[in-house]
């Protein structure tokens, strides 16, 4: 990240209603990993079930974007 970005830095916590059941989430949420096995998550609504997402629980406003470490063998 460029050093003058680092004042608009924000931690983003992602949503346990809205992960996909082929997501795992660790790391106080803000770590999403792959697998083949459905996680054990509980039903809800929102939960998106056709296509492996899922949504952040902070709002974000304004002009923003993602840096994000990608790793394994879907890179």
């Amino acid at each position: 990240m460029k050093p003058g970005l680092r004042k608009y830095v924000c931690d983003l916590t992602l949503d346990l209603n809205t992960v996909n059941r082929h997501l795992s989430l660790s790391e106080e949420n803000r770590k999403v990993t792959c697998r083949t096995e459905k996680q054990p998550y509980p039903d809800h609504p929102e939960r998106f079930e056709d296509c492996g997402q899922v949504l952040c629980r902070e709002g974000l406003t304004g002009r923003c974007y993602w840096e994000v470490e990608w790793s394994g063998r879907r890179v």
